[in-house]
């Protein structure tokens, strides 16, 4: 409820409480504003000269509840979203001129509210002007009160007495000119959405011909006139827009601050990053950290993303489908996260997939390698959100495939993880060996479960079959464990051919030191030496300065994952989903791992990885790759529509 009282003379001061809303459809034009300043004032109200003795009543009284009104300019408002402000303290409006005693019979508004959680058309409030003139009157208006609009204004207003800046109206279809007017302002390269907003006010003021006709407003001639949306189009086009504002007059208050075009980009950039950082593995999740929040750091010291700064908020994913899923929905729902990335297992990649596509999010998975996640969740079942920034198992199964090829080995057996990812790349790799090498035998398979520490009976089950070449996709801790008792069990000296398709990655050439056996093949998603490039020399020299740290290839992916956001936000000049997605298809980056592509059909980033014999080095304090090859993803890659002859290699 809100009472308005009048004063008999000038330099009054009056207090108007009204229940704090945000105006309907101010979202839209957020971008545009500017938050109002006005000085501070005083807790204590100053009346001076005392009001009339008499006060016949209220002159404004604002209802709290107020049916719904249909207006027949309006055919619909509807949004699911609600806007939320925070309660401030009031602040009296003031008013340092006021006109004659009041009188209820001549002044006397009705204001309406809508109350309804969605978006409404705005209010109104309808008043009749006073015998003597009102001038100057000012006032500061937070930009959390419902804007009440006169459709009849006093004469001689001053737009000059309002508070700047302050926020720009709601969008109206008609309004009125004032009785007079002294001043005209003059328009020039105004943004389209301006220009726009204030054709519709020229348009209502009869100063632009409507309708086939031309006519200027005189007096108090309030007849409204109508405008189609082709004519709007035609004039802005031809610049009449431009012309006729210069005599518009004061009737129309031009906002600052938006002579350049409006920002499509909100800030801040929020991105929701998870990995695992708990348990044996929880060094991957430091490494991931240290690549993207890397990557944050530079971007915001250049002036962030499009102009807006990057938070990013890290979460552990501890492997567990269940847990990535809360993750994600926390990300999205709670924290307002625009993008997420990350995810080191396959089984969680492959639940987040629909996950992420009702939430609608572009996920950037930077470790899990399954292909089932762009084959099938992707390219098949069309959820466009999901993108890999990391070589998938073509890399562990096909590539590693071509690299045997060339050993004397005949009979292969395998100790591999007990899971999607272990499964699929031992598969893959016999499918395309036995294309490129018909007849080759795999002797004996092993499957160790998640978090195995003790690998003997797995050794021995190898070590009984006396296989020629061992295939093993175990990585991280698990693979430093196989690979110390595979040595004191004699393993790398039975058998003469190794293959680690992940045995590059840093944790692992760290953690065994000098314990990695030579000559053993090895490859990662990315390897700190490989390119060697400006771009990857500069990259690992920064990391090292920045972490006193080699990169992991999980550290270069996540940090080419934030750069990846940065490219297509910007190219697209927004954050919207749709938007970044068409952006992201066949996009090419520059990275330290080289140039990526993310291929258009399943949304997997194509990129070469280098494959090594291990050798040790003076320079370095673990096993590094000597000889290298590089298996080009247009060989070992499968290619879509991924069924079918002439979609998995060799071709």
């Amino acid at each position: 409820m809100a009472l308005t009282w009048m004063f008999e003379r000038a330099h009054s001061m009056a207090i108007t409480l009204v229940s704090w809303t945000i105006p309907p459809l101010l979202d839209a034009y957020a971008a545009w504003l500017f938050i109002p300043t006005a000085p501070k004032m005083e807790e204590r109200l100053m009346i001076f000269p005392p009001p009339w003795r008499i006060i016949a009543g209220a002159t404004a009284w604002a209802t709290r509840k107020y049916p719904f009104r249909l207006v027949s300019r309006t055919r619909s408002h509807s949004s699911s979203d609600s806007s939320r402000v925070v309660l401030r303290t009031f602040t009296p409006a003031l008013f340092t001129r006021m006109s004659i005693r009041p009188n209820l019979a001549r002044i006397a508004s009705t204001a309406s509210r809508m109350l309804c959680p969605r978006r409404t058309s705005i209010g109104n409030v309808s008043t009749r002007v006073p015998q003597v003139a009102i001038s100057d009157a000012a006032f500061r208006r937070s930009p959390g009160l419902r804007a009440h609009s006169a459709r009849s204004a006093p004469a001689l207003a001053s737009p000059t007495d309002m508070a700047f800046p302050s926020p720009l109206e709601a969008p109206v279809t008609m309004a009125t000119l004032p009785v007079r007017s002294k001043r005209s302002s003059a328009i020039a390269s105004l943004p389209f959405k301006t220009v726009c907003y204030y054709f519709v006010q020229i348009a209502a003021r009869g100063i632009l011909p409507v309708s086939g006709r031309n006519s200027t407003r005189r007096g108090d001639d309030m007849t409204r006139k109508r405008i189609s949306r082709r004519e709007l189009l035609k004039l802005a086009g031809t610049g009449t827009v431009v012309a006729a504002a210069g005599g518009l007059g004061q009737g129309l208050l031009l906002p600052r601050n938006l002579w350049a075009a409006p920002p499509k980009i909100k800030g801040p950039v929020k991105i929701g990053y998870q990995a695992v950082l708990s348990g044996t593995l929880a060094g991957y999740g430091e490494f991931h950290k240290m690549g993207a929040v890397m990557a944050v750091e530079e971007i915001n010291a250049k002036g962030g993303i499009a102009g807006q700064k990057v938070e990013m908020e890290f979460r552990d994913s501890t492997l567990k489908p269940d847990d990535a899923i809360k993750n994600a929905r926390y990300f999205v729902d709670s924290w307002g996260a625009d993008f997420l990335a990350g995810i080191d297992s396959s089984g969680q990649a492959l639940a987040l997939a629909p996950v992420v596509q009702q939430l609608d999010r572009v996920l950037m998975v930077t470790h899990a390698a399954t292909e089932k996640l762009t084959e099938e969740m992707v390219f098949k079942k069309g959820i466009k959100q999901i993108f890999r920034i990391c070589t998938p198992t073509y890399q562990d199964g096909n590539a590693a495939a071509f690299i045997a090829k060339d050993f004397p080995a005949v009979k292969w057996a395998t100790v591999s993880p007990k899971y999607e990812y272990g499964f699929t790349c031992w598969k893959m790799f016999q499918d395309t060996l036995k294309k490129l090498k018909p007849g080759v035998p795999f002797v004996a398979e092993s499957f160790a479960p998640f978090g195995t520490t003790d690998f003997r009976s797995h050794i021995n089950t190898i070590l009984d079959a006396k296989p020629d070449g061992l295939y093993s996709t175990e990585w991280a801790g698990e693979l430093i464990s196989m690979v110390k008792q595979g040595r004191e069990a004699g393993l790398f000296e039975k058998v003469k051919h190794v293959i680690f398709p992940v045995g590059a990655a840093m944790d692992v050439l760290e953690g065994l030191g000098k314990d990695m056996p030579d000559n053993i093949w090895i490859a990662g998603r990315y390897f700190f030496l490989y390119p060697n490039s400006k771009t990857n020399g500069e990259w690992v020299a920064r990391f090292r300065k920045r972490w006193n740290h080699y990169p992991a290839y999980v550290s270069e992916t996540g940090y080419s994952s934030i750069y990846a956001f940065k490219a297509a936000v910007e190219k697209a000049g927004s954050k919207d989903t749709k938007a970044v997605i068409q952006v992201l298809e066949g996009m090419s980056m520059n990275s330290p791992a080289g140039n990526r592509v993310f291929r258009k059909e399943d949304h997997q980033a194509i990129y070469d990885v280098a494959w090594g014999k291990t050798k040790a080095d003076p320079k370095y304090p673990f096993k590094i790759m000597g000889e290298m090859k590089v298996i080009p993803t247009t060989v070992c890659y499968n290619r879509p529509p991924f069924e079918g002859p002439g979609t998995a290699p060799p071709f």
